[in-house]
């Protein structure tokens, strides 16, 4: 829609990228619910965060960071790699 003004969230960064083990996201609070999905749409983690996060179980591939709102839209998204 052309002239709204609607300010654009702050990325999700995750770090390291690509990751091995954990990473820690910038952009979003301690205790933020997130869920993160590989790339083919499937849901691996939805819960909260507290510090790093594990991703040692994950398989290679990339994945979407995703916070929703109340009405379950997305409001912020991030990626990262798991590369071993």
């Amino acid at each position: 829609v052309v002239g709204t003004n609607t300010p654009k969230a702050e990325p999700i960064v995750a770090f390291p990228n690509p990751a091995q083990s954990t990473i820690r996201l910038k952009g979003i609070g301690d205790g933020t619910v997130i869920s993160i999905v590989n790339v083919v749409g499937q849901e691996v983690f939805n819960g909260t965060v507290q510090g790093d996060l594990d991703v040692s179980g994950y398989e290679n591939g990339v994945y979407f960071i995703q916070i929703k709102g109340s009405k379950k839209e997305v409001e912020k998204v991030g990626k990262f790699v798991v590369f071993r």
